[in-house]
């Protein structure tokens, strides 16, 4: 029988050949936060059931980002049990902008490709689209009556990112507070109309600094909307400056980190690499120079 990384081993090189590791799916942070929650999962399952032969099943969700962040897709994977207690892929289901398919596994080696079931969604969402004709009517009934909510929640985004100090110069490049409700009020609105009853996520990206930048922030933040009690929060924020990076899973905007910690954390990181990668040229000069017979 096989041990319990062997298992985890299975399940992490499957999900990855059929597309959904982070290359892929543009993921925050990757496959490893998915293959925790499914380790945690799989152990807490067999703790809680010991004595019984076929543990309760679970679902742990991944979601992909594609055409530049337009378009998310939530995914959700279930397992069960089999008679050795051994955890198999059950079901798959998909969904983006309202729109969900569920695949019923016979075998755990049958998931789709990722980009298999994104295909499916955006084809079931334009003949949605084309089909309903009176889509703009339903638009204009449903923003105003929303809208007076939906400002309000944009306004206090904007407030909370302020007094984190987001906005202040020279942490990002051209990050306004006015242009920053201005497309979150958007996006909103957007979800509000094509997701109505579902769980509603967008992606904000500030303006990304020249690749030469050494000294700049980009942010790239994901929100998620919930239109019946119009619930609006950030779950996952990512800044970078040069090629260092960190992830931010703060989900509720207040919670978020102040700007100011974030950048020093990622200007020490850089000048942590770029110290390493100076004293690598000078161990590589000097190791050269003995090598000549020359003394440094």
């Amino acid at each position: 029988m096989d041990t319990f990384d062997d298992i985890l081993k299975y399940h992490k090189d499957l999900l990855i050949n059929k597309g959904y590791d982070d290359p892929s799916l543009n993921a925050f942070g990757g496959i490893e936060p998915f293959m925790s929650r499914l380790e945690q999962n799989i152990a807490y399952s067999i703790a809680r059931d010991g004595s019984v032969l076929c543990p309760e099943g679970f679902t742990v969700p991944i979601k992909g980002f594609f055409r530049g962040d337009k378009d998310i897709v939530d995914y959700r994977f279930g397992y069960s049990f089999d008679y050795h207690r051994v955890p198999q892929l059950r079901f798959v289901t998909a969904t983006m902008a309202g729109e969900r398919i569920t695949i019923p596994l016979e075998a755990s080696d049958h998931l789709p490709h990722a980009s298999y079931l994104y295909d499916i969604l955006q084809i079931d969402h334009l003949l949605s689209r084309n089909i309903d004709s009176k889509l703009e009517e339903k638009i204009q009934l449903i923003i105003p009556y929303v809208r007076t909510n939906i400002d309000a929640l944009c306004e206090r985004q904007g407030n909370i990112f302020s007094e984190k100090g987001f906005f202040s110069k020279g942490y990002t490049a051209v990050f306004k507070r006015d242009q920053f409700t201005e497309e979150l009020r958007n996006q909103v609105l957007k979800n509000a109309v094509t997701s109505p009853h579902y769980l509603g996520l967008f992606v904000i990206n500030t303006p990304k600094p020249d690749p030469n930048d050494r000294y700049t922030m980009s942010l790239r933040m994901v929100f998620d909307f919930y239109m019946p009690n119009t619930r609006l929060n950030i779950v996952a924020l990512q800044a970078k400056i040069g090629e260092e990076k960190v992830l931010v899973f703060p989900r509720k905007t207040y919670l978020l980190p102040d700007a100011e910690k974030i950048y020093h954390h990622l200007s020490m990181q850089n000048s942590i690499k770029n110290a390493r990668k100076v004293y690598s040229k000078v161990s590589a000069s000097l190791t050269n120079g003995m090598s000549k017979g020359h003394i440094p």
